[in-house]
């Protein structure tokens, strides 16, 4: 909870905002976080509201899009994002090696780019960004991707919670039961051994009236037999 907190502080736009970024709207396949942000860079920080002063506007695809190098998938495809990135998007390629790319920049057309895994970046005229820097657009869409699982992480947590909650909660009048009976039980037990020593002493005091008696006919039986 306090990291998903954390996260969305770092995150997500406060209420109220009028030219939310569009890095806020996108979501993009964990570990191509990177390559999106040297792609992209600052260009992610301006909102898609034609009211800003600097903004994303959203243009009809184009009648004809250059395809990119042969083998070589389309960034588009690993990013969710508003259709204001869509032009731009379709004319970024991704490879996973750093030397794929190497190879394909000679063969790029006016406005594409290639961009790799790690955040190496060749642009059709040659502008070639290395590897090493994480950018700041890179580092929030990691962000966000955590955010994300942090959160679907703490619904399974919380459910599991509720379920554990509930069982304990089962079990513990479960045992209260438990204990009611026990001591009901215990008490029983205590009365039948006070009934027993009751009738034990009862029992005594019988046995010694009935030896007493018996040595009183013993006695009269005596004399009896001496009258005779």
């Amino acid at each position: 909870e306090a990291e998903a907190k954390a996260l969305a502080e770092l995150t997500e736009p406060p209420e109220g905002d009028l030219f939310a970024p569009l890095i806020d709207s996108i979501k993009v396949e964990p570990g191509y976080e990177i390559a999106l942000g040297a792609a992209l860079g600052d260009d992610l920080n301006a909102p898609s509201d034609t009211a800003a002063p600097v903004h994303w506007a959203a243009l009809p695809p184009l009648e004809s899009m250059q395809p990119l190098p042969a083998d070589v998938e389309s960034l588009s495809s690993f990013v969710d994002a508003p259709a204001a990135l869509t032009r731009r998007l379709k004319q970024i390629g991704v490879v996973t090696a750093t030397a794929a790319g190497e190879i394909l920049r000679d063969t790029l057309k006016p406005g594409q780019r290639i961009v790799s895994l790690d955040g190496t970046l060749w642009r059709w005229d040659g502008y070639t960004v290395a590897s090493g820097a994480t950018t700041t657009a890179a580092t929030r869409l990691a962000q966000k991707n955590r955010l994300r699982e942090v959160r679907q992480l703490l619904e399974t947590v919380r459910s599991e919670a509720a379920k554990r909650v509930s069982g304990f909660q089962a079990a513990s009048a479960a045992n209260s039961a438990v204990a009611m009976r026990e001591r009901q039980a215990r008490e029983a037990v205590a009365q039948s051994f006070a009934k027993l020593d009751g009738a034990r002493e009862a029992y005594s005091r019988l046995t010694s009236h009935a030896a007493a008696a018996n040595a009183r006919i013993a006695n009269i039986q005596e004399a009896l037999d001496q009258a005779q």
